[in-house]
């Protein structure tokens, strides 16, 4: 009777315990669930930070593209510029009417003492 009381009694004893492991598992559980999951979200931030980061060097990538297409287009308009006669423009209607202008504005640049005189 001893041996199985005392088989009871460890039954018992292990019962619990394996109660308690059971019930601390799923607390395991539930906890390594959420850390999973808050994981994936940042996995999923991870992938868009990535994505920001090729979208950005993409970009520079194409900033330095156009400014060197800038500046060759630059170097081709003072070539061009240089093979336009100046004499021509200086002929022309448009280029007297900036002459005409050009001497107006120098002519109220250079005295501008007069007006306070004046005054």
């Amino acid at each position: 009777m001893k041996t199985l009381e005392t088989k009871n009694l460890e039954l018992k004893f292990t019962n619990k315990n394996l109660i308690s492991t059971l019930s601390e598992q799923k607390v395991m559980l539930k906890t390594l669930k959420t850390k999973i999951s808050t994981l994936e979200s940042s996995k999923d931030t991870l992938n868009e930070y990535e994505q920001l980061n090729l979208k950005y060097e993409k970009l520079v990538d194409e900033h330095k593209e156009l400014m060197i297409k800038y500046n060759k287009s630059l170097e081709e308009i003072s070539k061009l510029k240089e093979l336009i006669p100046k004499s021509k423009s200086d002929n022309s209607l448009f280029g007297r009417f900036l002459k005409r202008k050009n001497l107006d504005d120098d002519k109220t640049v250079d005295d501008p003492g007069e007006d306070k005189q004046k005054k």
